[in-house]
């Protein structure tokens, strides 16, 4: 089994297309994240495991999402 990526908040931000803000947010609201040194620097990181999970949780809640996928089944 391969070791687990972990992600800063910019990476993490870059691989789900998201702001490094909105982040920070899943954060505050549940996202299990560690603390790493990196470059002599302690940094917050998540497994790209974890991110992923909130990102299709968040993407399921979406109104908007749910809208799109609405348009997308009827002009199938």
């Amino acid at each position: 089994m391969a070791a687990p990526k972990w992600h800063t908040y910019r990476t993490a931000a870059k691989r789900v297309g998201r702001s490094e803000r909105t982040i920070r947010y899943w954060r505050q609201w549940g996202m299990p994240m560690e603390w790493q040194v990196l470059e002599g620097q302690r940094t917050r990181v998540v497994r790209e495991d974890v991110l992923l999970k909130h990102f299709r949780l968040h993407l399921a809640q979406s109104p908007v999402h749910q809208y799109r996928m609405r348009a997308l089944r009827a002009a199938a």
